[in-house]
């Protein structure tokens, strides 16, 4: 893929779903901000993180209409730094400059909402209280970070379950490669 087939294939992501870097630049830096763990490994096993489950069902994301943003691809290839880029931020998702990759599992982070569209979403009438008590419906846009393929230690099999979780979760999909696509990548995927 070319740098500008890549741009151009960022850009209608962001595009499509409203979200981007331009749009949250201005965040300060300084104001913490962390993903969850969704995933993680038991001895070569993925388990559900109860506090990535927790947050899913929390009333404020189980109202709202999810789209998924997620990626997998070799150890190493800068996936957490893709995932950091969409949200405007250089600390959302852990990034290391070692050898061994850092992301272990399957990590998340919400983007944050646009103030104009949940405010066009609630006088739509998305949320109808019925006299109850009620959190708007609304669109919230989730970013899925993997962890890295063929990371020392891994399996075959474990990588699978990783892609394939992670391509299950998704609405977008990306495979992060630092080459060009062969035979053997479409085949794994």
């Amino acid at each position: 893929m070319t740098l500008l087939t890549g741009t151009l294939l960022l850009s209608f992501v962001l595009s499509s779903y409203g979200a981007g870097v331009h749009g949250h630049q201005d965040v300060n830096e300084s104001t913490p901000i962390r993903s969850r763990s969704l995933v993680r490994d038991r001895s070569g096993k993925l388990e559900v993180d109860p506090e990535g489950i927790a947050f899913l069902r929390s009333p404020s994301v189980i109202n709202q209409t999810l789209k998924t943003i997620g990626i997998v691809g070799q150890a190493r290839t800068g996936k957490s730094f893709f995932m950091n880029s969409l949200v405007g931020r250089s600390r959302v998702f852990e990034v290391s400059s070692g050898d061994e990759g850092f992301t272990k599992g399957l990590w998340i982070h919400q983007l944050p909402e646009e103030e104009e569209e949940k405010k066009e979403e609630e006088e739509q009438g998305a949320c109808e209280s019925n006299n109850k008590t009620c959190v708007p419906k609304g669109t919230m846009t989730i970013l899925v970070d993997s962890e890295g393929l063929g990371a020392p230690g891994g399996t075959k099999v474990y990588d699978t379950k990783m892609v394939a979780l992670t391509a299950m979760l998704s609405s977008v999909f990306f495979y992060n490669t630092m080459r060009k696509v062969n035979k053997l990548d479409v085949e794994f995927l």
